[in-house]
């Protein structure tokens, strides 16, 4: 439970700053020819931040039975979570990599 509560804010923190590189687009902070520094510090942490998440989640999911013994739940109670709380999760990692895919143009 610590652990998904722990992902769940890390992911939140991961939105947020999705979020602010998107505004900083709109605002013609970040455009082909032009990047502000603020703009590319936030990017650099995006990037960071991606990197982090993507490892958070293989941490979170248990693929072997020494790691549901080490991490105290199988990956099967990590989807009965995940039913539990509608996979919102899921759906706001999805979504962020639709944002993402938008940035990229």
């Amino acid at each position: 439970a610590a652990a998904y509560r722990a992902y769940r804010q890390r992911r939140t923190r991961w939105t947020t700053l999705l979020h602010k590189v998107q505004d900083d687009v709109s605002q013609g902070k970040i455009n082909a020819d032009f990047v502000a520094a603020s703009a590319r510090a936030r990017l650099m942490e995006l990037q960071r931040g991606t990197v982090q998440l993507a490892q958070a989640t293989l941490d979170l999911t248990p693929t072997t039975v020494p790691l549901e013994r080490e991490r105290g739940y199988s990956k099967f109670q990590l989807g009965a979570v995940l039913v539990r709380d509608g996979f919102d999760q899921y759906h706001a990692l999805a979504d962020g990599a639709a944002q993402l895919h938008d940035l990229q143009r």
